[in-house]
Protein backbone atom coordinates (compact mmCIF):
# COMPACT_ATOMS: atom_id res chain seq x y z
CA UNK A 1 0.00 0.00 0.00
CA UNK A 2 1.19 3.61 -0.81
CA UNK A 3 -0.37 7.00 0.30
CA UNK A 4 0.42 9.47 2.74
CA UNK A 5 0.11 9.78 6.84
CA UNK A 6 -0.95 12.76 9.22
CA UNK A 7 2.37 13.59 11.50
CA UNK A 8 -0.05 11.21 14.68
CA UNK A 9 -0.19 8.06 12.87
CA UNK A 10 1.72 5.07 14.59
CA UNK A 11 2.82 2.14 13.98
CA UNK A 12 2.79 0.38 17.29
CA UNK A 13 0.45 -2.33 16.52
CA UNK A 14 0.67 -5.36 14.71
CA UNK A 15 -2.21 -5.00 12.43
CA UNK A 16 -1.24 -1.51 11.26
CA UNK A 17 -0.46 0.45 7.82
CA UNK A 18 -0.95 2.76 5.10
CA UNK A 19 -4.85 3.25 4.82
CA UNK A 20 -5.92 2.75 8.66
CA UNK A 21 -5.44 5.71 11.59
CA UNK A 22 -6.66 8.35 9.27
CA UNK A 23 -4.60 8.07 6.86
CA UNK A 24 -4.64 7.44 3.16
CA UNK A 25 -3.38 4.18 0.47
CA UNK A 26 -3.98 2.71 -2.71
CA UNK A 27 -3.42 -1.37 -2.58
CA UNK A 28 -1.24 -2.81 -5.00
CA UNK A 29 -3.03 -6.35 -4.87
CA UNK A 30 -6.31 -5.36 -5.97
CA UNK A 31 -6.40 -1.45 -6.89
CA UNK A 32 -8.38 -0.35 -4.08
CA UNK A 33 -8.39 2.57 -1.74
CA UNK A 34 -8.88 2.62 1.62
CA UNK A 35 -8.83 5.69 4.82
CA UNK A 36 -8.97 4.77 8.19
CA UNK A 37 -10.22 1.53 8.02
CA UNK A 38 -9.01 -1.75 7.47
CA UNK A 39 -11.79 -2.12 4.69
CA UNK A 40 -10.85 -1.09 1.07
CA UNK A 41 -13.31 0.35 -2.08
CA UNK A 42 -12.50 -0.01 -5.81
CA UNK A 43 -10.51 2.64 -7.56
CA UNK A 44 -7.78 2.12 -10.09
CA UNK A 45 -5.61 -0.93 -11.43
CA UNK A 46 -3.44 -3.38 -9.69
CA UNK A 47 0.68 -2.61 -9.19
CA UNK A 48 3.67 -3.83 -7.96
CA UNK A 49 5.55 -5.32 -10.96
CA UNK A 50 9.05 -4.69 -11.49
CA UNK A 51 9.69 -1.40 -12.57
CA UNK A 52 6.02 0.54 -11.66
CA UNK A 53 5.92 3.99 -10.66
CA UNK A 54 2.99 5.08 -8.35
CA UNK A 55 2.58 8.97 -8.29
CA UNK A 56 1.09 10.54 -5.15
CA UNK A 57 -0.25 14.00 -5.48
CA UNK A 58 -1.77 16.25 -3.19
CA UNK A 59 -3.91 19.57 -3.52
CA UNK A 60 -4.19 20.94 -0.60
CA UNK A 61 -5.97 23.79 -1.72
CA UNK A 62 -9.15 21.46 -2.95
CA UNK A 63 -8.44 18.40 -0.42
CA UNK A 64 -7.68 15.90 -2.80
CA UNK A 65 -5.59 12.78 -3.34
CA UNK A 66 -4.29 11.29 -6.70
CA UNK A 67 -2.66 8.18 -7.64
CA UNK A 68 -1.02 7.68 -11.04
CA UNK A 69 0.59 4.55 -12.07
CA UNK A 70 3.21 4.75 -14.54
CA UNK A 71 2.01 8.29 -15.37
CA UNK A 72 -1.72 7.45 -15.96
CA UNK A 73 -3.82 8.84 -14.01
CA UNK A 74 -6.44 6.66 -11.77
CA UNK A 75 -8.35 9.42 -11.19
CA UNK A 76 -8.98 11.08 -7.79
CA UNK A 77 -9.08 8.98 -4.94
CA UNK A 78 -10.24 11.00 -1.87
CA UNK A 79 -11.55 14.65 -1.26
CA UNK A 80 -10.86 14.57 2.15
CA UNK A 81 -7.21 15.72 2.43
CA UNK A 82 -6.04 17.40 5.22
CA UNK A 83 -2.66 18.13 6.41
CA UNK A 84 0.85 18.00 7.33
CA UNK A 85 1.02 14.67 5.99
CA UNK A 86 3.83 11.98 4.99
CA UNK A 87 4.88 9.81 1.81
CA UNK A 88 4.21 6.26 3.00
CA UNK A 89 4.53 2.75 2.26
CA UNK A 90 3.02 -1.00 3.79
CA UNK A 91 4.58 -3.73 2.72
CA UNK A 92 3.67 -7.09 3.29
CA UNK A 93 5.16 -9.90 0.42
CA UNK A 94 8.01 -11.84 1.01
CA UNK A 95 11.00 -10.12 -0.53
CA UNK A 96 8.95 -6.20 -1.69
CA UNK A 97 10.88 -3.18 -1.97
CA UNK A 98 10.17 0.23 -2.23
CA UNK A 99 12.03 3.81 -2.79
CA UNK A 100 10.01 6.85 -2.27
CA UNK A 101 10.91 10.14 -4.07
CA UNK A 102 10.03 13.22 -2.64
CA UNK A 103 9.03 16.03 -5.29
CA UNK A 104 7.84 19.23 -4.49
Amino acid sequence: IIGVVPSTFTCAGTKQWVGAGESWGYIAGTGGKCFNVPKSSPYGQTWGAAGDVITVVLDYEAGTIEFYKNSVSQGIAFTNLTGPVYAAVSLTATGATAKLRVLS
